[in-house]
């Protein structure tokens, strides 16, 4: 908790804190609405390995902006069927001007977007990974 009396005293600091919210061990389905509720999934984690956050916020329907390193870059916010899925940065400036240009797109850019991310994220589903597992697994089986 002091890493959130940090926060709450940074955005007093900023004169933010009417606009912010911090949910300490919401639970599920808090979480699911505010993601569903969301324009930006906003991922900020250095060289996460894999990054299941992020296919989260694809998967509910915000747009994912996260850093620009590893399982984020290499595996899920990438182009996918010829389509972005979402954006990285790696920058305090690459953020906001990611930020900006999300927030400027129409709603039915945005929109395709969310669909096309959805789409995309299910890549990670259990039923997709278990498929995938079996089939570069099973030669050592047999």
């Amino acid at each position: 908790e002091a890493r959130v009396d940090e926060l709450r005293a940074l955005s007093s600091e900023l004169g933010i804190e009417e606009s912010v919210r911090f949910e300490l061990n919401a639970s599920y389905d808090l979480l699911r609405n505010f993601l569903c509720s969301a324009t930006i999934g906003l991922h900020t984690m250095v060289n996460e390995h894999f990054g299941i956050g992020v296919v989260e916020c694809m998967a509910a329907g915000a747009v994912a902006l996260a850093h620009d390193s590893a399982g984020p870059k290499m595996d899920i916010v990438v182009e996918w069927r010829g389509e972005i899925t979402g954006f990285r940065a790696s920058t305090a400036e690459e953020y906001a001007e990611k930020m900006m240009w999300i927030l400027c797109m129409t709603d039915g850019e945005r929109n395709d977007l969310r669909q096309h991310a959805r789409l995309s994220s299910r890549r990670f589903d259990d039923r997709t990974f278990g498929k995938s597992f079996v089939s570069q697994t099973e030669c050592l089986f047999r």
